[in-house]
């Protein structure tokens, strides 16, 4: 029989519960800049998008009726876990200092995990969007017209350029269930008997997909004032298919580790090498320096 209760059991794992709870809502995220959250209550997801970017015409007689084609592709969960074993004895002796702090720990390792799954999908650019390409492609096309949103001639890292005003982003953040809790503490249970410890973890189920490619733009060329008008251009020249500019203005830079001096120069620095003012100064307002890209 164990010599403690289950009530002082339960208010423990009830006090790293709450902490639990009000730590993961104070990490420091970014992938909600560049990404889009979808609900929904199903394993596999079926996404349905419309071909046709909706425009306003003059109303003259009857109305025009658009035949809206739609395509779809199917994004399966995944379920995500993080488990922690807990000594029965380092509960009853009160050494309680080193659970707290890989409590906080997970909670960090839990609020970045989409981070890191949304930085890996721009990475490896391989996963199938809703027109059948992956989200950096040279093929895309609207209408008759076809677009590229990636320049891949340089010999660097990638950086990314981003509208995040928009209302479809690069990312589908595709959500069943977010993180829960879960414990297996019941002091007379198999676990406590034979293996001497308390179970605390949480749970998730989750996945990410290709959203919006018109939103964002790829390239590998020098971060420099020239590479970025350039990239810049080509988004804010996309147009739907009566030939109407889609009103893109990329307002988010990211990029990894290598990329970060040459960001903060250009885009943050009052002046040049020479002197002169910095005319790139602010022109992206939202800059995101990911440690999950190279």
């Amino acid at each position: 029989m164990a010599d403690f209760t289950k009530e002082e059991v339960d208010d423990y794992f009830q006090m790293l519960f709450t902490r639990f709870q009000a730590g993961i809502t104070k990490v420091d995220t970014f992938w909600r800049r560049f990404s889009t959250v979808v609900p929904v209550t199903t394993q596999v997801a079926i996404h349905r998008w419309l071909n046709q970017v909706p425009s306003v015409r003059e109303w003259l007689g009857a109305r025009v009726v658009k035949n809206v084609s739609t395509s779809g592709f199917t994004v399966e969960n995944k379920e995500w876990e993080s488990t922690i074993g807990l000594s029965v004895r380092d509960w009853k002796d009160d050494n309680f200092g080193l659970y707290t702090s890989l409590v906080d720990m997970q909670i960090t390792a839990a609020a970045r995990h989409k981070d890191r799954l949304a930085a890996e999908l721009l990475i490896d650019n391989v996963a199938i969007g809703f027109d059948a390409l992956t989200l950096f492609n040279a093929s895309h096309t609207i209408g008759t017209v076809t677009y590229s949103n990636q320049d891949t001639g340089g010999g660097g890292d990638f950086w990314y350029l981003i509208d995040g005003t928009q209302p479809l982003r690069p990312v589908l953040m595709q959500e069943r269930e977010d993180f829960s809790l879960v414990s297996l503490t019941d002091p007379n249970s198999d676990n406590v008997f034979w293996r001497k410890e308390f179970i605390w973890g949480v749970e998730a189920v989750y996945n990410v997909a290709p959203g919006f490619w018109q939103n964002v733009y790829r390239s590998n060329q020098t971060l420099n004032e020239t590479n970025l008008d350039a990239a810049m251009q080509v988004m804010r020249a996309t147009k739907d298919e009566n030939g109407d500019p889609l009103g893109i203005k990329p307002d988010t830079i990211m990029f990894g580790i290598s990329n970060t001096l040459a960001a903060n120069k250009l885009l943050g620095d009052a002046f040049i090498a020479s002197g002169a003012s910095n005319t790139s100064r602010g022109r992206i307002r939202n800059l995101i320096d990911n440690d999950f890209l190279p």
